[in-house]
């Protein structure tokens, strides 16, 4: 009953945030039509267009609904990084929907499936959902950084605003060895959530010393946006492993 009740919640939220999307960017973008680029009038209506289908799935698959959003969140990011400009505050915008899908797909399997019935296995779900976004998200967000040093092209709309074209190769060196240790934490994370979540900590550290170290590491990438929820993640596998071995003791 509780998850059917916190199902309800998350499909009315994001109702709601169908509204305010709505109200926020497609009708800006058709009142300034003179100010939007020509690929932002095809590309905002159909990420809305997907939302929207996500949005509508939820009321009746919630894990159906919840890989959609997941999808919609996705192409946020391959949007801002590549085709706009000025799309920081979308992926600001996007965030809360990865968490509620995430949500909503744990709360289909607890409904549905006899294995999640326990707690912890529901929220090593969830994890495992925001990890696999994460590693795609982080693998478009170095490449785009990385790209114009590795591979000489330019990925990015506006080269103006973007501080990655001139990367020593000591910058794109770090760049790359944040993302194998990424990586490690990833794989370890179906094995050994403890080892998982040390190893995100250490990939945050080591980022955020980066990014004061290197300036044009600090100023490319939305890393901080970025970095914070998968440090959350790092001791969140920490705590599960915890609680984990503190059940088993107890049986």
């Amino acid at each position: 009953m509780k998850a059917k009740i916190n199902s309800l919640s998350f499909k009315i939220i994001i109702s709601f945030y169908g509204l305010l999307y709505f109200i926020g960017f497609i009708i800006p973008l058709f009142s300034n039509y003179t100010s939007i680029t020509r690929v932002e009038i095809y590309t905002v209506p159909l990420a809305f267009l997907l939302f929207t289908i996500g949005a509508f799935w939820c009321w009746y698959n919630e894990r159906i609904g919840g890989y959609i959003l997941l999808g919609w969140h996705l192409i946020i990011w391959c949007f801002a990084i590549f085709l706009w400009p000025d799309g920081e505050m979308t992926l600001v915008f996007a965030f809360p929907i990865l968490i509620i899908s995430a949500l909503l797909i744990r709360n289909w399997h607890k409904i549905n499936i006899n294995s999640y019935s326990d707690s912890i296995q529901q929220w090593k779900l969830v994890l495992r959902v925001l990890l696999i976004n994460y590693v795609i998200i982080y693998c478009l967000v170095v490449f785009s950084d990385v790209a114009a040093n590795i591979l000489g092209i330019q990925l990015h709309s506006d080269a103006t605003s973007v501080n990655a074209w001139n990367f020593s190769q000591m910058e794109t060196s770090i760049l790359v060895f944040e993302l194998l240790l990424f990586m490690l934490a990833a794989a370890f994370s179906l094995k050994s959530e403890l080892v998982a979540g040390l190893l995100l900590v250490i990939w945050y550290v080591l980022l955020a010393i980066a990014c004061n170290a290197y300036q044009r590491i600090g100023n490319s990438g939305p890393w901080t946006l970025f970095s914070i929820p998968i440090f959350a993640q790092g001791l969140l596998y920490i705590l599960i492993y915890f609680r984990q071995k503190k059940q088993i003791i107890l049986l």
